[in-house]
């Protein structure tokens, strides 16, 4: 198709995992470049029907060409069928022919990235527990993972990242203490390298 200026640019959609587990969050991320006007319209499909849930679309942002630029991502849960997922997207400089990129999601057994793991079979209230998460990458730097307790960041306990297994496997582990009245929270883990973020949560129940 003939692309006149001001045309967006529409990228691949990029999965924040590759292969993910049934039931495990992924972060699905397309940009949209070089369009002017600044006037578009973005939507998801899954399967050819359109997703409301789950999306998060920045506002357009000004580039020093004059053209513009935004994110959109789409939250799910993977589900055993997989799926197809597809970012739709209209302006005027493409006239009746909209851009369409596609996404196939494949669900494995168990994802690349695997899930957060508690060492301790019971973890107790009021004890420390240690979590630890797998993921793959090029390299661990600490700058790039955040967990969380309850949507606040744990600032305090102690954590480490050291590979495992081969050169592209990593494990982030965490100590921390928990609240003697806590019967359970949610634990989320955030790898984000700016190229391909990793997020997983985790209902840990306390004994």
């Amino acid at each position: 198709m003939f692309c006149p200026a001001g045309c967006p640019f529409v990228s691949e959609i990029v999965s924040s995992s590759s292969e993910p587990a049934e039931g495990q969050k992924v972060t699905l991320t397309c940009d949209i470049s070089q369009f002017s006007p600044k006037k578009i319209e973005v939507s998801w499909l899954k399967d050819g029907n359109p997703v409301k849930s789950g999306v998060s679309t920045s506002q357009p942002a000004a580039q020093a060409d004059s053209t513009y630029k935004l994110t959109t991502k789409l939250a799910v849960t993977a589900e055993k069928s997989g799926g197809l997922f597809s970012v739709l997207v209209k302006h005027q400089t493409l006239g009746d022919e909209p851009i369409k990129v596609d996404h196939r999601m494949t669900v494995g057994a168990e994802g690349p990235t695997g899930r957060i793991k508690c060492l301790q079979k019971r973890p107790k209230a009021g004890e420390d527990v240690t979590l630890y998460f797998d993921f793959q990458g090029d390299e661990a730097e600490k700058d790039y993972i955040t967990w969380f307790k309850n949507n606040k960041p744990l600032n305090s306990g102690l954590w480490d990242c050291v590979a495992v297994e081969d050169d592209m496997t990593f494990r982030t582990t965490i100590t921390f203490e928990t609240s003697p009245e806590e019967s359970e929270c949610e634990i989320r883990c955030e790898i984000n390298d700016g190229y391909f973020p990793v997020e997983e949560t985790l209902k840990l129940k306390l004994f």
